[in-house]
């Protein structure tokens, strides 16, 4: 059983109706509705909707994102697959809520157009915990799995940014950290750390992938 914060109400979309049975046993105590998600006359009040690896089985999506938009919703946060088709999934959204003038959170630390050209994708990874049934489906002999997933969040109110996102696990060197940053100036850099600069070098050491990079040591 998943529990949440006692204070979080939960409004779970889901047209299958096998999925809402095993989905009301891992996370009872909200409301669950079976429905697609284009056929709401009106969106409910929110304030995070998260569409996790939906997006992209809505063709074309443009129209459901301008209504979720325009919805009483807060932020927005949406999650596909690590994929070139699912990192175009999001670059299409984020192109169209910047037409919105929609803050972005994350991952992206700027709202120019996005740096990454060819065949580069954005993309990040978490490591998921595997169970002796899940590893049975799936014919795997390792007790986690490394879920690679594309991202994004938007949000109508004001956040701050912090720092550039680290694109790629750090190379960590003997005496330095190399990054692959997407920075707040919109543009894609490698930027390497030396042991030379103490307190930015100890604060590379411990970065991972897809963390906020502050050049600043003092913040």
């Amino acid at each position: 059983m998943l529990d949440l914060h006692p204070h979080l109400k939960a409004i779970l979309v889901e047209q299958n109706l096998d999925a809402i049975t095993l989905g009301k046993q891992l996370l009872d105590g909200h409301t669950w509705i079976c429905k697609d998600m284009k056929e709401f006359k009106e969106l409910p009040k929110a304030d995070l909707c998260i569409l996790s690896y939906s997006l992209g089985e809505i063709k074309p999506f443009g129209t459901f994102l301008e209504r979720l938009w325009n919805a009483p919703i807060d932020t927005i946060a949406i999650i596909e697959p690590g994929t070139p088709a699912g990192f175009q999934t999001i670059l299409e959204a984020r192109d169209l809520f910047i037409t919105k003038h929609a803050n972005i959170i994350a991952p992206c630390p700027h709202a120019f157009q996005c740096p990454l050209k060819g065949k580069d994708w954005c993309h990040f990874s978490a490591r998921l915990e595997r169970t002796k049934l899940h590893r049975l489906l799936k014919g795997g002999t390792l007790g986690y799995e490394d879920e690679k997933f594309s991202y994004l969040i938007v949000s109508k109110k004001q956040h701050p940014i912090k720092g550039d996102r680290i694109l790629r696990h750090p190379c960590k060197g003997s005496g330095f950290v190399r990054f692959n940053l997407c920075t707040m100036d919109g543009t894609n850099q490698e930027k390497v750390v030396s042991r030379k600069d103490k307190e930015l070098y100890r604060k590379a050491r411990d970065a991972k992938w897809g963390d906020l990079f502050q050049k600043d040591p003092d913040h």
